[in-house]
């Protein structure tokens, strides 16, 4: 429409529409899907179809069998060294880290999180080599106002615990105060049909799979899926 304005000649109807069926055409030959689909796969962004895929589509298939097997050091305490942190984040497979008290999920910490807690520690530790004296603002302030790394670095600078030596085993890192204590948990036994709604319709983007007793499973991802 606009470029037969911008001519003013009718004449250019027949040749734009041949042009446009020729561009549709070859482009369907080329490329099967649309362009967003194309950069989808080409950057490996993860998405899940609109309904459970036919694999899926079983009673058979259930959360404890779909649910990624954790190494002990996936499993963090509330209150962890940073020696612990630092091989948790080295497990590259894993994008969450659940944090364990007593065998039970307590909530989940993701990588970012956890090595943004990691780089404000140390940045605290040689603040305080260095100046011997650091302020802190207030944990009151939400995360909103301030942001999720100022207020990691807040949360690791008023509750990390050292002492004199520098050593990683003896710097504690408060956990508790940067996870996301309301996970979503599913039973070990929830068939696939069940709770791939879950991750399609409520954009999760993992869960923690636990026994019927509470304890901790494993963790389900929208990758494991």
């Amino acid at each position: 429409v606009f470029l037969m304005e911008c001519v003013n000649n009718l004449d250019m109807i027949s040749p734009l529409m041949v042009a446009v069926f020729v561009a549709h055409v070859v482009s369907r030959q080329i490329s099967h899907g649309g362009l967003d689909e194309q950069l989808i796969l080409i950057k490996g962004v993860q998405y899940l179809e609109a309904e459970t895929p036919e694999p899926l589509d079983s009673a058979a298939h259930t959360a404890a069998c779909l649910c990624e097997p954790l190494p002990p050091d996936a499993r963090l305490p509330p209150v962890a060294s940073a020696a612990a942190v630092r091989r948790a984040l080295e497990l590259t497979e894993l994008t969450s880290f659940p944090v364990v008290d007593s065998d039970s999920c307590i909530g989940i910490v993701t990588r970012k999180r956890l090595r943004a807690a990691l780089l404000a520690c140390n940045a605290k530790n040689l603040d305080e080599r260095n100046c011997r004296h650091s302020s802190t603002a207030s944990l009151d302030t939400s995360a909103v106002e301030v942001g999720i790394g100022q207020y990691i670095e807040n949360a690791v600078a008023s509750g990390v615990v050292a002492t004199s030596s520098n050593s990683e085993d003896r710097v504690m890192l408060p956990l508790s105060r940067i996870m996301d204590s309301a996970p979503y948990t599913l039973l070990e036994k929830t068939p696939a049909p069940r709770l791939f709604p879950l991750f399609t319709r409520l954009g999760i983007g993992e869960a923690c799979v636990v026994s019927s007793s509470g304890t901790l499973v494993g963790v389900l991802t929208r990758a494991r899926l």
